[in-house]
């Protein structure tokens, strides 16, 4: 099997993107640091991982257990249904229905924060609404989607997804995805133009 690792070096550094400062002492609510990022975890923010997975195909399967090699997965046997598109979503989306948006040439963004990242989901909520406009399927807006994944690999707090590639990291950087977006937007072996419909 065949990886390639791609690792992405940015030119400011992660260390605080994604972080949010919040208020000091006295402010009566133990609020955390400022440098501690959102659900109050002292990670500290490392480089993102960019990596290129082989395909697994795109077979559809009803319903039940499925297995990728990836993880995030970036291709594979998925459910016939796939996500809406265009919409930040509180509740998880299974993996077997957005696998399906990246066959689609989609793109998916994932975060695991199980004590909350209200701050950080708001800024993936901005990235999502700031991609370039749809030129294939322009009443879809962006095929793009944001969902809870807590199946992320230990250490992984967010990550991106498109057609054999993936993007991780503990923290949000919104010029990495944008650019993960544009590198690998469109890039899946079906265009379909549906909504979907899940859930």
């Amino acid at each position: 099997m065949r990886w390639v690792a791609l690792t992405v070096i940015m030119a400011s550094a992660c260390g605080r993107v994604g972080f949010a400062p919040r208020g000091g002492t006295g402010d009566g609510g133990g609020g955390a640091e400022a440098g501690v990022p959102d659900g109050g975890d002292a990670t500290v923010c490392e480089t993102p991982v960019e990596m290129q997975h082989p395909d697994e195909g795109a077979m559809h399967q009803d319903g039940g257990v499925i297995d990728w090699t990836s993880n995030p997965p970036t291709s594979g046997t998925h459910y016939p249904e796939w996500a809406h598109w265009n919409r930040v979503y509180a509740e998880v989306i299974p993996r077997g229905y957005w696998v399906h948006n990246l066959e689609h040439g989609g793109i998916v963004f994932t975060y695991n924060c199980p004590t909350g990242c209200p701050d950080d989901v708001a800024r993936l909520t901005a990235l999502l609404a700031s991609l370039p406009a749809e030129v294939d399927c322009p009443a879809l807006v962006h095929r793009a989607l944001v969902t809870p994944d807590p199946d992320l690999p230990a250490g992984v707090r967010f990550a991106a997804s498109g057609w054999l590639y993936s993007w991780t990291s503990n923290c949000v950087d919104e010029a990495a995805l944008t650019s993960f977006y544009t590198r690998h937007f469109a890039m899946g072996p079906e265009v379909n133009c549906g909504d979907g419909s899940y859930p």
